[in-house]
Parts: C-alpha cells; sequence; structure tokens
C-alpha cells in the first residue's frame, strides 16, 4: 500500500468514526427532547426535567450593541480585509491573485440567572455550562465613516483593511419564550427547584427555538452525519483493498481499454465489491448503534416514570403531614382570638355592672391576665393574629398542595404514555421484541385508595357550654 493510500485510510476512518459519534449524540439527544414530558413551573420534577416558558428577570442586563434588556447576550466585530498574493502553480510559473476575508477584533458577553415562567410560577434556571441557542437582535455592517465603527468597535485595525466592519449580536432577551432540558435540582437557599449543569451525561439546553424545530434540527443532522460518515468509510475500504482511483484507472486502461480513460463502469467493475462491503459494514454499526440507544432510552423513560411515581407520593405524604398541622396551627390563633374577644366583652359588662354596684371586675381581671400572657406567646409565633388571614393561607396551602399533586400526576401519566407509544410503534418494537424489554405494568394513575384520600381539615371551635 503506497503512503498516499495509508494516509487516505487513517484519515477516511478518523473521520468516518467522528461523524458516526456525531450522528449518535443528535439521534440521543432527539430521542430525550421527543421522550421527556414537559413539565409545568409548579411540578417540576428533580432530575432531567423540560420546561417551556417565557425568560424573566428583575435586573435584566443591557447587551452591548441592541441595548436591550437581556438575559443573556454575546457580540463580536469582525473587520473586513483584502490583500494581493503572489504564488506558483505546479508548472514553475508565478501569477497574482486577490484574497480577502474577515477578522474578529472584539467580542464579548454576559449572562446571568432568570426565572422561567409558566401559566403555573417560575423555576430558577442558571445558564453556565448550558447550550444556548440564542436569536440575532443586533446585526450591520458600516465603513469607517459610521458613528458606530469607532464608538462600539476599537481603536486598532487589522492590516490590509478596507475600513469596514460588522457587528452582530446574539442574545436571549426578557420575556422570551424558551425551551429548557436540563437537570433539577433543591436550590440550596429555599426550598424550591432549580435548573443546572450537572456533573452526568444528562443534556443541558437552553433555546429560543420550538421543541419541534430543535427535533427537525437533530434529525437531519443526524442523517448527514452518518451519510457522510458512510462515505468516509467506503473511501477508507477502497484505500485499504491497496488501489487508489489513479490506480484503478491505470488498471481498467492497461487491461484492454487503451488509452481511454474508464468510466463508472470500469470503476464499479474493479472496486463494487469493496464499495458494497463499506456500506454494509457502516450500516451495520448504524444498526447497532441505533437499537443501542433505542434500549437505552427506554429503560430511561422507565426510569423516568418510577421517579413520576415516587414524586406523586411524595405530594401525597406532603398533603398528609402538612394540611393538619396547618389547621391545628390556625385552630390556635382562633381560639386565642376568640378568648380575648370574649375577655374583652366581659370586661366591658363588668365594666358597667360595677358602676351599678358589681363586685366580680377584680376576677375578671384576673383571669384576664393569664390570657393576655398566652396570647403574647401565641403573638410571637404567628405576627399576625388574624383569623381571616390565617384561614385564607391555609386555603391556599391546600389549593397549593393540590395542585401539585395534579400536576405530578399528570407528568406521571404522560411519562406512562410516552413510554408505551415507543413500546409498542415501530420501529422500537422490533427492540423490544429482540431484547424481552420488560414493559411497566402498571397503569395510569387512578385516584381511590385509602392512603390517597384527603386528610379531614376542620377549624370550626366548639361552642361554649
Amino acid at each position: 500500500m503506497r503512503e498516499e493510500e495509508a494516509w487516505v485510510s487513517a484519515i477516511g476512518g478518523v473521520v468516518s468514526a467522528l461523524l458516526y459519534w456525531w450522528a449518535q449524540r443528535l439521534i440521543r439527544m432527539r430521542r430525550l427532547v421527543q421522550d421527556v414530558p414537559t413539565s409545568k413551573a409548579h411540578g417540576v420534577c428533580i432530575g432531567l426535567t423540560e420546561l417551556k416558558g417565557a425568560a424573566a428577570t428583575n435586573e435584566p442586563l443591557t447587551s452591548y450593541l441592541a441595548e436591550a434588556e437581556v438575559v443573556w447576550y454575546s457580540w463580536d466585530v469582525q473587520e473586513h480585509w483584502r490583500r494581493i498574493e503572489t504564488y506558483t502553480d505546479s508548472k514553475g510559473k508565478t501569477h497574482t491573485r486577490v484574497v480577502s476575508g474577515w477578522t474578529t477584533v472584539a467580542s464579548g458577553g454576559e449572562y446571568i440567572p432568570f426565572d422561567l415562567t409558566d401559566d403555573t410560577g417560575h423555576v430558577l434556571v442558571r445558564p453556565q455550562g448550558a447550550d444556548v441557542e440564542t436569536r440575532c437582535i443586533f446585526a450591520k455592517t458600516v465603513s469607517i465613516g459610521h458613528p458606530l465603527y469607532h464608538g462600539k468597535g476599537p481603536g486598532i485595525v487589522v492590516p490590509d483593511s478596507t475600513f469596514t466592519r460588522s457587528f452582530t449580536e446574539n442574545a436571549i432577551c426578557r420575556n422570551d419564550q424558551l425551551y429548557v432540558l436540563g437537570s433539577a435540582r433543591l436550590r440550596p437557599d429555599v426550598a424550591a427547584p432549580e435548573i443546572v449543569a450537572v456533573k452526568t451525561d444528562d443534556p443541558f439546553l437552553v433555546s429560543v427555538r420550538s421543541e419541534e424545530s430543535i427535533v427537525k434540527t437533530k434529525r437531519w443532522g443526524a442523517i448527514f452525519a452518518h451519510f457522510f460518515g458512510m462515505v468516509a468509510l467506503t473511501c477508507t475500504a477502497i484505500a485499504i483493498d491497496g488501489r487508489s482511483m489513479h490506480g484503478a484507472l491505470q488498471a481498467s486502461r492497461y487491461g484492454g481499454y487503451g488509452h481511454q480513460d474508464p468510466g463508472l463502469k470500469e470503476f464499479l467493475a474493479a472496486h463494487g465489491i469493496t464499495l458494497l462491503l463499506g456500506v454494509l459494514a457502516y450500516t451495520f454499526l448504524m444498526t447497532v448503534g441505533w437499537a443501542w440507544l433505542v434500549y437505552n432510552g427506554l429503560v430511561r423513560a422507565r426510569n423516568r416514570l418510577h421517579a413520576a411515581w415516587s414524586l406523586i407520593d411524595v405530594q401525597l405524604k406532603r398533603r398528609h403531614d402538612l394540611l393538619p398541622n396547618l389547621a391545628a396551627a390556625v385552630k390556635g390563633v382562633m381560639k386565642h382570638e376568640r378568648e380575648l374577644q370574649t375577655l374583652i366583652a366581659e370586661l366591658r359588662t363588668a365594666a358597667a355592672d360595677q358602676r351599678h354596684g358589681g363586685s366580680n371586675l377584680q376576677e375578671i381581671r384576673e383571669h384576664g391576665s393569664a390570657v393576655l400572657a398566652d396570647i403574647k406567646l401565641v403573638r410571637e409565633a404567628y405576627p399576625s393574629l388574624s383569623a381571616d388571614k390565617n384561614s385564607a393561607a391555609l386555603m391556599d396551602s391546600i389549593t397549593d398542595t393540590e395542585n401539585r399533586i395534579a400536576l405530578a400526576t399528570q407528568y406521571a401519566n404522560d411519562c406512562l404514555m410516552n413510554l408505551r407509544n415507543r413500546m409498542q410503534a415501530v420501529p422500537d418494537l422490533w427492540v423490544v421484541q429482540i431484547s424481552r424489554f420488560t414493559p411497566e405494568q402498571r397503569g395510569f394513575f387512578k385516584a381511590g385508595a385509602a392512603d390517597q384520600e384527603v386528610p379531614a381539615v376542620s377549624i370550626t371551635q366548639p361552642d361554649a357550654s
């Protein structure tokens, strides 16, 4: 094998492997985007989650070029240049040519954590380490006389400059609709989730594009990567075969074609089997890789379903423990308010009786001192002694708890629906049958069990006898 053929085979093999790896990565990402159900901000499940909503912040950044209110932006300034080069061709003759291009002379950017809001609430997103897809908010090309040329650009120029600069800025603006796929964890400062980059193989994507657009891009990217990977592998196979294209032409010419260059027919006659073997080999690798991704995706979907069911149990446990305690606290406040109101009424009555000869005022005052001492302790624990406000807060907690359970239930049902759709549809069905993947026996979540009943919550005070 000649030296150039060895280089062709080595480069072709590396390129084919890289394209295969990239295609597998795109397919895995596409399946994750399709398989992970969209969560509401108020019902985020800890772990890999998908959210859709608007970017929000009370203290936005101001972008450098467009001066817009943003949460993430990057900008760059490029300068155009043109020069004449002298070169020598293969025959030793000297020629000149004009070459031109663009050189980046300045760039920058900044980002801040922001809230992703929807109709149920908001979730903190920390974009550090994320694959961020933005939109262009500023693009302008100017000459040296324009105020932008030196107003936002550097004072220096590149060699052979044509004194033309291009200003570009990409950003995520406040209130932009976003798609977020990342890992959720509990915040260290408050009892709420946040989306951050974690040290796992879970993706972290923040995009201004829709879910459908992302899936379409990943699909076509994988198709092109596999196609060119197959081409690279066939070129490698031809090089390993021991004859380059030039060698094949020479062999065909000496084989009876005289001085005429052979065409496609002659080339296929020399390398047809090698090409076929290269295509079959890559197709086999592509099929094995696809089946591996499908099986692992089904396993992740099943584990995600188990986590979703666990989230329902967590919310049910929260309801069981929280609501009775809140009701007891509200009843305690109401009891002390009632005693206080009764005491005030008794004091007023005793004062009126004293003016008419009554003698029980001192006894009521002594009883009232004990009640007031208890009220002081309660007031330290509950800054507001308003029964209406505490009752309203209890109702808000009940509503919030029931909403959490409803969202967790819907998320679990969505996970089950996605898993069943994958398992029962071709071509994933073939992988399920070949691998004997164990399906999930549990059906959609249905309430009605005794441990799922809402605990009795009552703040009614018994009548004084």
